[in-house]
């Protein structure tokens, strides 16, 4: 999918596969697909993989679980507080795990220690 990407002021044009925002390491099952996040930091780790071939996935599936995602060719990675993503109409898109439906633009923020915990 061609998406555009804004973000520390700067807008990109990209061709992506996948396009993930995280603020920890593992997507889950040991997969890390953002191996420098950092949680405490307040910022993003966004991951951009490009579209691939058989041995891409091949080469994309073990560096997912051998922290080594951003060392890849097919990889981009940066950091960032805030970034807005327009993509087509009907792009797929998980929350958390979750399908569901987007508008064409959507933002993610970081929050800085906005988690609040409970414990009984």
């Amino acid at each position: 999918m061609k998406c555009k990407l804004e973000y520390n002021g700067t807008t990109l044009t990209k061709q992506a596969f996948i396009i993930n925002c995280a603020n920890i390491q593992q997507l889950g099952n040991q997969a890390f697909i953002a191996p420098k996040a950092d949680f405490t930091d307040g910022l993003l780790n966004i991951t951009i993989i490009q579209p691939f071939g058989f041995l891409g996935a091949l080469r994309l599936g073990t560096r997912l679980f051998l922290k080594q995602i951003d060392k890849i060719k097919y990889t981009e990675t940066f950091t960032c507080k805030r970034i807005t993503l327009t993509v087509p109409e009907h792009t797929p898109f998980h929350y958390d795990g979750e399908p569901m439906l987007i508008p064409t633009q959507i933002t993610v923020e970081a929050v800085k220690q906005a988690l609040k915990i409970i414990v009984p």
